[in-house]
């Protein structure tokens, strides 16, 4: 992945926090994506994805405590675990949800869990 002039990153920033999206590259294919905490945003998602409300998505962030916020998973020893698969393979785990963090339709209509992930994909880490 190229490097982004700091004009151009200071206009995505500027994209997505107004709940804008974007696409970019993942491990497989491409993926649609927004801020976690914009309302506007994971409307969009869902209409462009053509995705039920009641189905949550999945959070990316380039590192474990990018996401801690979203979740109430306190378990040392299996973060651990979880940062050791990351480093090797992208798996997602799904985890309690932080119902004051992670808004319902991020999550999925009356759910609790939220599913989490760290790319392997280093410019998708890069991204986040």
């Amino acid at each position: 992945m190229r490097q982004i002039s700091g004009s151009l990153k200071y206009r995505i920033r500027c994209h997505l926090n107004r709940g804008g999206v974007i696409v970019y590259p993942a491990e497989s294919c491409f993926g649609i994506g927004g801020l976690p905490n914009k309302p506007k945003a994971l409307r969009k998602i869902l209409r462009i994805k053509k995705r039920p409300h009641h189905k949550g998505m999945i959070v990316v962030g380039g590192h474990v405590e990018q996401l801690q916020t979203l979740i109430t998973f306190r378990q040392p020893e299996k973060w651990l675990v979880m940062q050791k698969k990351w480093q090797s393979t992208s798996i997602t785990f799904l985890l309690p949800a932080n119902k004051n963090k992670a808004l319902p339709l991020l999550r999925g209509a009356g759910q609790n869990t939220i599913g989490v992930r760290v790319p392997s994909h280093r410019g998708l880490r890069n991204l986040c």
